[in-house]
Parts: C-alpha cells; sequence; structure tokens
C-alpha cells in the first residue's frame, strides 16, 4: 500500500500539475499544483503519475462534455431511402463514424431507431420519422459523452 500524505488540499486549479521526485534516489514523488504548491507526496511513482493524469484530464473533459451539452439538435434531418426499408439520416453521427437509420419497416408499421441497442421489446416506438430521428440524435449525442469520458480515463490509465 502506497502512504498518501496530503500537504494542501488537490483541486482544479489553472494550469496543469507536475510530479518531481524529492531527491535522487529517494523513492519518494511529490506532486505540485499549477503554482507550485505542493498537493501531495507519494512512494510510488506510477501513482504520482496517475494523480497528475486524473487532474490534468479533468479540464480537457469538461470542454468537450460542455461542447456536446450545448449542440443543438438540427432543425430538420437529411433522410435518404436505405435498401433494407429503413431510412439513413445523414446528420446523426455516432463516435464510430456511423449514421443515424430510422425505420417503420416492423409488423406494428410504429418507427423505430434501426440500430438500437436495447433489446427489441425495450426499444422506444415514434408516431414520426422525425420524432424517432430526433431519439438517434439524443442516442448518440450519448455515446460521444461515454466515449469522451472513456478516452479521458484511457489517457489518465495509461
Amino acid at each position: 500500500m502506497t502512504p498518501l500524505i496530503v500537504s494542501s488540499v488537490p483541486g482544479l486549479t489553472n494550469g496543469p500539475w507536475t510530479v518531481r521526485e524529492k531527491a535522487p534516489n529517494a523513492a519518494i514523488w511529490i506532486v505540485f499544483d499549477a503554482e507550485g504548491l505542493m498537493v501531495c507526496s507519494v512512494t510510488s511513482r506510477a501513482v504520482a503519475d496517475k494523480i497528475v493524469a486524473d487532474h490534468n484530464a479533468v479540464p480537457q473533459l469538461l470542454t468537450v462534455l460542455k461542447e456536446i451539452r450545448d449542440e443543438e439538435p438540427p432543425q430538420s434531418f437529411a433522410y435518404e431511402r436505405w435498401r433494407h426499408g429503413g431510412w439513413t439520416v445523414f446528420n446523426i453521427h455516432y463516435p464510430s463514424g456511423a449514421v443515424g437509420c430510422v425505420s417503420n419497416n416492423y409488423h406494428d408499421r410504429k418507427w423505430r431507431i434501426a440500430c438500437d441497442p436495447r433489446p427489441f421489446e425495450e426499444q422506444p416506438t415514434f408516431r414520426t420519422r422525425d420524432e424517432a430521428a430526433l431519439a438517434e440524435w439524443l442516442l448518440a449525442q450519448r455515446e460521444k459523452i461515454a466515449n469522451a469520458i472513456a478516452r479521458a480515463e484511457g489517457c489518465a490509465s495509461s
């Protein structure tokens, strides 16, 4: 277990945190905030690097999440008939690069998100193609948020 000694309260200061070794071969690393104040000292370089990476990833993640939150849905959706009976929605974009697709090509003729990851019985239905497209746009927004968080966590854990 790595002892953690907190000398000042960690928080979101302006600028990145850094790690410095206390003295050569001392096996103690100190985390400093952007103003040069000691945040904590640890006996593991890996733990110190993780603390710094987690902190430094937060402002970038918050910026991306605010951009996603502030993005407005399209005023109208751009459709093109899909060969299997659905409609491709070109102004819905997933992080994977996929575009949206909605369909009413079902026994009940209700509109659905064609590639909805939920089990069929749990998939919501919609009265119109535009309502289904808006729901898919919101689904894509949630995937963008999840993707941004996963990227930040990956950055912080490497």
